[in-house]
């Protein structure tokens, strides 16, 4: 089989693609720990004085333990759906990647980076997140990648350095 030097993907995100985002970053680190912690110690609470503590107190662990679980996933999907909904969002990008690295084409807009300025690829399940610094990303979902994601992954293997790379699979995702 003769090794692909070229990819284009055509990439309209959707709501989905924004949440999984932002729950990583949510997730990610201390403050996924934080989180994690912080719930367990409020289910724990919240089970073992249920019946020795009244309504009110309840209810704070109720919320407590809802926070990181119920809260703030929907808070996130909700600032998902707005910005799916911006107007930039409904152009598609096109990201085209070979050997000199990517080029991201939107109407008349072009950015280009070499493989040594995509600073880190994340792989979560169903999206592929390349920084080309630690503020900005570019997404691309599995349905954009196709039945080329496994060629593709290999170029990202060979270009972007393994320090660079990594893969999460998420306690929320």
């Amino acid at each position: 089989m003769e090794k692909k030097t070229k990819y284009r993907f055509q990439v309209k995100l959707a709501v989905k693609d924004f949440w999984q985002f932002s729950m990583y970053h949510a997730t990610k680190g201390t403050v996924g720990l934080f989180g994690l912690i912080f719930t367990a110690a409020a289910l724990f609470l919240l089970v073992t004085k249920w019946t020795e503590v009244d309504t009110s107190y309840r209810i704070l662990l109720v919320v407590c333990a809802a926070l990181f679980t119920i809260w703030q996933p929907g808070v996130l999907y909700w600032k998902a759906r707005k910005q799916a909904a911006l107007p930039v969002m409904q152009i598609p990008l096109t990201l085209q990647f070979d050997e000199s690295g990517l080029t991201v084409q939107q109407k008349e807009e072009t950015a280009v980076f070499a493989w040594d300025q995509i600073f880190r690829v994340v792989e979560l399940p169903h999206l592929l997140v390349l920084y080309t610094d630690s503020i900005h990303a570019y997404l691309l979902p599995d349905a954009a990648l196709g039945e080329e994601k496994e060629g593709f992954l290999a170029m990202i293997e060979e270009s972007v350095p393994k320090e660079n790379r990594k893969k999460r699979k998420g306690f929320f995702l």
